[in-house]
Protein backbone atom coordinates (compact mmCIF):
# COMPACT_ATOMS: atom_id res chain seq x y z
CA UNK A 1 0.00 0.00 0.00
CA UNK A 2 1.30 3.43 -0.91
CA UNK A 3 2.06 5.95 1.79
CA UNK A 4 0.78 9.46 1.40
CA UNK A 5 3.05 12.12 2.87
CA UNK A 6 2.65 15.82 2.37
CA UNK A 7 5.75 17.90 3.05
CA UNK A 8 5.81 21.67 2.84
CA UNK A 9 8.81 23.11 1.05
CA UNK A 10 8.24 26.86 1.10
CA UNK A 11 5.25 27.49 -1.12
CA UNK A 12 5.60 24.23 -3.06
CA UNK A 13 3.98 21.14 -1.61
CA UNK A 14 5.41 17.74 -2.42
CA UNK A 15 3.21 14.65 -2.31
CA UNK A 16 4.98 11.32 -2.11
CA UNK A 17 2.86 8.30 -3.09
CA UNK A 18 5.33 5.57 -2.19
CA UNK A 19 7.40 4.51 0.78
CA UNK A 20 10.80 6.12 0.83
CA UNK A 21 13.96 5.86 2.85
CA UNK A 22 16.49 8.51 3.66
CA UNK A 23 20.00 7.46 2.69
CA UNK A 24 22.86 7.37 5.18
CA UNK A 25 25.84 9.67 5.06
CA UNK A 26 26.09 13.16 3.57
CA UNK A 27 23.03 12.74 1.37
CA UNK A 28 20.93 11.67 4.34
CA UNK A 29 22.09 14.71 6.28
CA UNK A 30 21.09 16.91 3.32
CA UNK A 31 17.61 15.36 3.33
CA UNK A 32 17.25 15.90 7.07
CA UNK A 33 18.47 19.51 6.86
CA UNK A 34 16.08 20.24 3.99
CA UNK A 35 13.19 18.72 5.91
CA UNK A 36 14.10 20.69 9.04
CA UNK A 37 14.30 23.95 7.04
CA UNK A 38 10.95 23.23 5.37
CA UNK A 39 9.34 22.57 8.74
CA UNK A 40 10.83 25.74 10.25
CA UNK A 41 9.55 27.70 7.26
CA UNK A 42 6.05 26.29 7.71
CA UNK A 43 6.05 27.03 11.43
CA UNK A 44 7.15 30.62 10.77
CA UNK A 45 4.40 31.02 8.16
CA UNK A 46 1.77 29.63 10.53
CA UNK A 47 2.95 32.00 13.28
CA UNK A 48 2.78 34.93 10.86
CA UNK A 49 -0.74 33.97 9.74
CA UNK A 50 -1.90 33.73 13.37
CA UNK A 51 -0.41 37.14 14.12
CA UNK A 52 -2.00 38.70 11.03
CA UNK A 53 -5.37 37.17 11.94
CA UNK A 54 -5.16 38.44 15.51
CA UNK A 55 -4.19 41.97 14.45
CA UNK A 56 -6.84 42.13 11.71
CA UNK A 57 -9.63 41.00 14.01
CA UNK A 58 -8.54 43.44 16.70
CA UNK A 59 -8.53 46.39 14.28
CA UNK A 60 -11.79 45.23 12.69
CA UNK A 61 -13.54 45.13 16.08
CA UNK A 62 -12.22 48.62 16.92
CA UNK A 63 -13.58 49.95 13.62
CA UNK A 64 -16.97 48.32 14.19
CA UNK A 65 -17.16 49.72 17.74
CA UNK A 66 -16.52 53.22 16.36
CA UNK A 67 -20.02 53.11 14.90
CA UNK A 68 -18.87 54.16 11.43
CA UNK A 69 -19.89 50.95 9.70
CA UNK A 70 -21.48 52.61 6.65
CA UNK A 71 -18.27 54.25 5.41
CA UNK A 72 -15.20 52.02 5.36
CA UNK A 73 -13.21 54.81 3.68
CA UNK A 74 -13.43 56.86 6.89
CA UNK A 75 -10.67 57.36 9.46
CA UNK A 76 -12.05 54.68 11.79
CA UNK A 77 -11.17 52.07 9.17
CA UNK A 78 -7.69 53.34 8.22
CA UNK A 79 -5.87 50.85 10.47
CA UNK A 80 -7.89 47.98 8.93
CA UNK A 81 -7.09 49.18 5.39
CA UNK A 82 -3.40 49.59 6.21
CA UNK A 83 -3.23 46.14 7.76
CA UNK A 84 -4.95 44.53 4.76
CA UNK A 85 -2.48 46.30 2.46
CA UNK A 86 0.41 44.92 4.50
CA UNK A 87 -1.06 41.41 4.46
CA UNK A 88 -1.48 41.61 0.68
CA UNK A 89 2.11 42.77 0.16
CA UNK A 90 3.51 40.13 2.53
CA UNK A 91 1.58 37.30 0.91
CA UNK A 92 2.49 38.46 -2.61
CA UNK A 93 6.18 38.39 -1.66
CA UNK A 94 5.71 34.85 -0.34
CA UNK A 95 4.26 33.72 -3.67
CA UNK A 96 0.56 33.60 -2.79
CA UNK A 97 -1.89 34.44 -5.55
CA UNK A 98 -4.45 37.24 -5.17
CA UNK A 99 -7.14 34.55 -4.92
CA UNK A 100 -5.30 32.82 -2.06
CA UNK A 101 -4.89 36.15 -0.28
CA UNK A 102 -8.58 37.00 -0.69
CA UNK A 103 -9.52 33.53 0.57
CA UNK A 104 -7.36 34.08 3.65
CA UNK A 105 -8.93 37.46 4.38
CA UNK A 106 -12.49 36.24 3.85
CA UNK A 107 -11.84 33.20 6.04
CA UNK A 108 -11.23 35.47 9.01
Amino acid sequence: MALQRRLGCGRADLTIDRPFTVPYGPEGRRHCCAAREALASRVALIDELKDQSRRFLSEFVKAIKSGQVEDITGPAWSAVRDLLGGISRSRALQGFTPTETATFVFSL
